[in-house]
């Protein structure tokens, strides 16, 4: 199993769960669109792809196109793209205006994953 696999389903799921919590707006998971989201960043990961920006946006990519939490789907992508850039010693430095109107755009589809990548990369620095 490569390094970069983290046990992405579980923790989605709990923090989906924490979202749901917080947020009783948040309908239940869908664990089958849960599946489908994570497929774009499994199959990265699969092939050796080990680039930390690249997997974070396609953890968010996947699941605000796939929607397992409606609403809450933007909120969980972010979440995703925060502990895939955690695991490779990376942390979000952007602002949380910033980075909130970032995963709209998202959402909205007025940004894709190769936009995603790149704001990523310069909103993030290595873990102190």
């Amino acid at each position: 199993m490569p390094a970069a696999r983290w046990r992405d389903r579980a923790i989605l799921s709990a923090m989906a769960l924490s979202l749901r919590a917080e947020h009783p707006g948040i309908g239940p998971l869908d664990t089958h669109r849960l599946e489908a989201a994570l497929a774009e960043a499994r199959a990265l990961i699969s092939r050796g792809v080990s680039d930390p920006y690249l997997l974070a946006a396609a953890y968010a990519s996947g699941i605000v196109r796939a929607r397992p939490l409606r609403p809450g789907s933007a909120a969980l992508a972010l979440a995703a793209a925060f502990v895939a850039l955690r695991l490779k010693g990376l942390r979000l430095v952007a602002s949380e205006v910033e980075t909130a109107a970032v995963f709209r755009d998202l959402e909205d589809g007025a940004i894709g994953a190769a936009e995603l990548e790149a704001w990523l990369a310069g909103a993030s620095a290595p873990v102190d």
